[in-house]
């Protein structure tokens, strides 16, 4: 019997490796630095990518005769029937034997240390997962079928594996089919090609590149862009970035939708990427952040806190496994973050922080799970997710308290914008005739010069502790020619000097030329 789903299932796998593979692959090509890391996560990924793409070609199947099953199971392998201890469900169908010293690899003469450590490899799955063999694919009714035909009952009510199947059982019927997880990966490889399609490199996606397509940085987003806290989360600096929380997402992401459902993985996942961000931009409202980490932390944070609420209800086994996978990733990233500059640990934090109240409120109790409930807890989540989303928002700092050279950057354009519609207005009206030359003077010299030239020391002061970049250069530049002009203007416009306009006039050129050069440069 084959596996009805089994080549579906391999495509699906094959196709999000792929997607993984595919920039690393790139990346290696361009000669990128790092290529050691490169190299190995590349060597990690083919052989499941081959396994999978076998799998499309040749699914699992458990074929049986007189005396034997001959399995195939990524390998095949053969056992006579009266060896197979269990046959159950578990996403696909779970073989437990009897004896694994009765399993052969089928049509291979293996050395005694090769058949041991194929042996030792089947002993640690079903001390993992409750199986020695899984065979994804599988559906309910042909695991039944497959008992049928072998003359096996049921799992005995109470067994471990019966537990298992039901708890299996109970998923399945819970989300039947996992597809946001999926979409989630193909939207975050997809964004990841158009950005370094736009940017023409693999080797290093600068800032404005990441800016012009959504990345998360305080100036702008507190400034009234704030979607840039979702879009933040679909973008990534390079392909090891992309890779971890891919990864990630595909490995944890699967469990957790199955366990929260289609759109209550959907709200988990966007909640913690957005609570992430707000909490970055509180923390750091001055750096440009990017990446799922935060979502990712918010997948695993949850996972922990839902088995934690429903450990009495669920296997044992199964709480043992998650709590196996969940706090090494957990525990490991964020020890790398604390050695690691450029990490944003507060992305991190603030994702698994949502992410664990997301399991809690998710997760229920066993009384409470019917589709009812789950329905109304996931209501309940929604509100509460855009609650702290708008109170984690209106917390934020403003504009004029983002420390450093970004925020004074910002609050030196905002100024700009102000003071310059000022004095546009007063020139029109001083050459209309509806202003006189001194209330002219008297404005330029005492509301708009002050204001100009305070910003631009607070800028000097700002840059003078960073390393020289030619922007910071002609911005300043920019803003000294205009307080240039204007004093001229001024002093124009008081002796009634057509030199000192003139010149005033060049100045005002020469800034509006490096403002030209500036607004087609930005993102």
């Amino acid at each position: 019997m084959t596996a009805r789903k089994g080549r579906l299932s391999a495509a699906v796998q094959a196709a999000q490796l792929i997607t993984m593979a595919i920039p690393l692959a790139g990346y290696l090509s361009q000669g990128g630095p790092g290529a050691g890391g490169i190299v190995a996560a590349l060597l990690a990924l083919i052989p499941v990518l081959i396994l999978q793409v076998r799998a499309v070609f040749r699914p699992g199947t458990v074929a049986l005769s007189d005396q034997q099953v001959l399995i195939n199971a990524h390998t095949r392998m053969v056992t006579q029937r009266e060896n197979i201890q269990h046959l159950f469900f578990k996403d696909g169908a779970g073989i437990v034997f009897h004896d694994v010293e009765l399993v052969d690899q089928d049509g291979k003469d293996l050395s005694d240390k090769r058949q041991k450590y194929f042996r030792s490899g089947m002993t640690g799955a079903l001390q993992r997962t409750g199986a020695h063999i899984s065979i994804p694919g599988f559906s309910t009714g042909e695991v039944e079928r497959l008992r049928e035909l072998l003359g096996m009952a049921a799992p005995e009510p109470g067994s471990e594996v019966y537990v298992l199947e039901q708890y299996h059982h109970s998923l399945m019927k819970r989300t039947p089919v996992v597809w946001v997880a999926p979409l989630l990966i193909a939207l975050n490889v997809g964004m990841f090609a158009v950005v370094i399609a736009a940017s023409g490199s693999l080797l290093s996606i600068t800032a404005p590149a990441l800016l012009a397509w959504g990345a998360d940085f305080g100036p702008l987003t507190l400034n009234g862009e704030w979607w840039r806290l979702l879009t933040c989360t679909f973008l990534h600096s390079g392909v090891m970035h992309l890779l971890c929380n891919m990864w990630g997402l595909h490995e944890g992401g699967r469990v957790m939708e199955r366990l929260a459902g289609n759109f209550g993985f959907l709200v988990l996942y966007l909640f913690s990427g957005i609570a992430g961000s707000l909490l970055s931009i509180r923390w750091s409202p001055d750096a440009v952040c990017v990446g799922a980490s935060g979502a990712v932390f918010g997948i695993y944070g949850a996972l922990g806190a839902w088995h934690f609420r429903r450990r009495l209800d669920i296997p044992e086994r199964i709480v043992r496994e998650v709590r196996r996978s969940t706090l090494p990733f957990l525990g490991f990233n964020l020890l790398i973050g604390l050695g690691v500059s450029g990490i944003d640990q507060a992305a991190h934090l603030g994702g698994l922080l949502a992410g664990i109240v997301s399991g809690l409120i998710l997760a229920g109790t066993q009384a409470t799970d019917l589709q009812a409930g789950r329905q109304l807890r996931l209501l309940g989540l929604s509100i509460l997710a855009t609650c702290v989303i708008v109170a984690g928002a209106l917390r934020l700092p403003g504009l004029d308290e983002i420390p450093g050279l970004a925020g004074e950057l910002q609050r030196a354009g905002a100024m700009e914008e102000r003071v310059l519609a000022t004095y546009q207005s007063a020139a029109r009206r001083f050459e209309s005739g509806r202003m006189t030359s001194e209330d002219f003077v008297t404005l330029v010299r005492r509301e708009i010069l002050p204001e100009w030239n305070q910003s631009l020391e607070q800028l000097r002061s700002a840059s003078s502790g960073q390393p020289e970049h030619p922007t910071i250069v002609q911005f300043l530049r920019y803003f000294q020619l205009r307080a240039e002009a204007l004093d001229l203007f001024a002093r124009a416009v008081e002796s009634d000097n057509g030199e000192l306009m003139s010149q005033g006039k060049e100045k005002w050129k020469e800034a509006t030329r490096i403002a030209k050069q500036f607004s087609q440069s930005q993102p």
